[in-house]
């Protein structure tokens, strides 16, 4: 196991993972953060990288989201399955993607899984986006009972007859990732994440509400890519059309301390 920092993913960096990745070097399994994962396709494949330079069996992402684009572009350059697990500090590892699926199978066999509406303690419908609250009683420090994760998931059936159950269509984000259209009504981080799904090809945003109507986009590594007035279109679309929105490009979106990026943050104040 060769453990590599990635609070800096610059040219230089990436060069170096380059070097401990390449073949001969026996690697078999690349894991990370999404975010992290995503630079580093997004690197490798502007390098014109590809599977034959590398031995790697498999990539799996975690923590965060791994967005479809990302998932397509890491197969191109490493050749191989790439799946995405669903964890968090408190419990472990909840759910995972089969190798040839974007479902995410419940962990099951550890915890017993509720979706409960957005806005009250009632079971969500299938495919609507829901909170995730769970029971881990095999946690014998701290049982956790009926336990709020604070993600927003979407849940449907999959399979016929026996076979058929429970998978997690979409990781869309945390209850304090929500933002509000112009007109104060909630938008789950699904629908924004829908949203940006369409630049391909940018590497990193970050959507901040400031006020009911107005929004700052921070785009990382962006600029030429896109016109500043496709980005405000697709926010107004999404928020209202008399929403005021910024673009600032930036060399670096700061990530919490855990790592993690934060895509979306409301700074509005509902009360």
């Amino acid at each position: 196991m060769v453990m590599f920092d990635c609070s800096s993913l610059s040219d230089d960096s990436l060069h170096r993972l380059y070097q401990i990745l390449r073949s001969g070097n026996s690697m078999k399994c690349l894991t990370g953060y999404a975010t992290s994962l995503a630079a580093i396709a997004v690197y490798f494949d502007k390098k014109g990288y590809t599977p034959d330079m590398f031995d790697l069996e498999i990539v799996v992402s975690g923590a965060e989201r791994l967005e479809p684009s990302t998932k397509a572009l890491l197969k191109k350059v490493f050749g191989c399955t790439v799946v995405s697990r669903y964890a968090n500090n408190e419990n472990g590892f909840l759910a995972q993607q089969p190798n040839d699926s974007d479902e995410f199978i419940l962990n099951t066999a550890h915890y017993f899984f509720e979706t409960l509406r957005l806005d009250a303690d009632e079971p969500a419908p299938y495919g609507e986006p829901a909170r995730l609250v769970l029971t881990d009683l095999y946690n014998y420090a701290m049982p956790l009972i009926r336990y709020d994760t604070g993600d927003i998931v979407i849940i449907e059936m999959s399979g016929k007859g026996s076979s058929e159950k429970k998978v997690l269509t979409e990781v869309s984000g945390r209850k304090e990732d929500i933002i509000y259209d112009t007109r104060g009504d909630k938008i789950s981080p699904h629908f924004t994440a829908l949203c940006f799904r369409r630049y391909d090809r940018l590497p990193q945003f970050q959507l901040i509400q400031e006020s009911l109507e107005k929004f700052t986009l921070k785009l990382e590594g962006a600029r030429g890519l896109y016109d500043d007035e496709d980005f405000q279109d697709t926010i107004r679309q999404l928020v209202g059309a008399d929403a005021v929105v910024k673009i600032e490009y930036v060399d670096k979106i700061p990530h919490l301390s855990s790592g993690k990026l934060r895509k979306i943050i409301c700074n509005y104040n509902v009360n």
